[in-house]
């Protein structure tokens, strides 16, 4: 599990094989963070809260994911 400050990014083992990830946003208001897959990044908003990630089949399985900045 990695921490930065209040959101962190984990990996929990889920019916897939290369598994889920969360990314958990306990701040105020939404933020962007970019989701670095295995061929590609992703930089989508997320609430507060937890935020399923999965693995794409176009982009590859889940590395990190980390907040970049405002929506």
């Amino acid at each position: 599990m990695w921490f930065s400050g209040c959101c962190h990014f984990e990996y929990r083992r889920q019916r897939s094989a290369l598994g889920t990830r969360i990314y958990n946003h306990c701040g105020p208001g939404n933020v962007k963070i970019r989701v670095q897959y295995y061929y590609a990044e992703r930089d989508p908003c997320v609430t507060p809260g937890e935020t399923l990630l999965y693995a794409n089949p176009n982009l590859g399985g889940l590395n990190f994911a980390y907040y970049i900045g405002g929506c």
